[in-house]
């Protein structure tokens, strides 16, 4: 199994942080390689989010669990193993405090892991800094 965390903080307030997210399609907006992203239904337990990064296929996640306003932890499929992202939400002393933890498991996890490792490890941190720079922007304009 491998294992990455990464925080980010933002001068936002925790509500304000999980409802910019959970609004998939902000995700577009802040990420340069998603195209697009789309959720069917509402966010909660078995919705599943579908979204295009660019020059690849759609990928879909399924929301496994949330924790309004404090946690959310969605699950990719890959053949024989599993993707689990997990966000929490925490009030800090600038604002909010983005903690992101992503798991890789299953029977066939170690074939995916240097490919996951190498773009998850290089990508999350500044994407995740993009996130909390959007938030504080929407914040701004609101």
């Amino acid at each position: 199994m491998w294992t990455f965390e990464h925080r980010v903080e933002c001068r936002v307030d925790p509500a304000f942080a999980w409802r910019f997210w959970t609004q998939i399609e902000n995700w577009a907006a802040v990420d340069p390689s998603v195209e697009w992203a789309r959720i069917d239904g509402a966010f909660a337990p078995g919705s599943r989010i579908t979204m295009k990064t660019g020059g690849g296929e759609a990928i879909e996640s399924r929301i496994v669990e949330v924790q309004d306003g404090s946690s959310a932890l969605l699950e990719t499929l890959l053949p024989g193993a599993s993707v689990n992202f997990l966000l929490q939400f925490e009030r800090s002393a600038i604002g909010t405090r983005i903690t992101q933890k992503i798991t890789l498991s299953g029977a066939r996890s170690e074939e995916y892991e240097e490919q996951v490792a190498h773009e998850f490890e290089k990508g999350v941190p500044a994407g995740m800094q993009r996130l909390a720079d959007a938030m504080e922007r929407a914040a701004q304009q609101a």
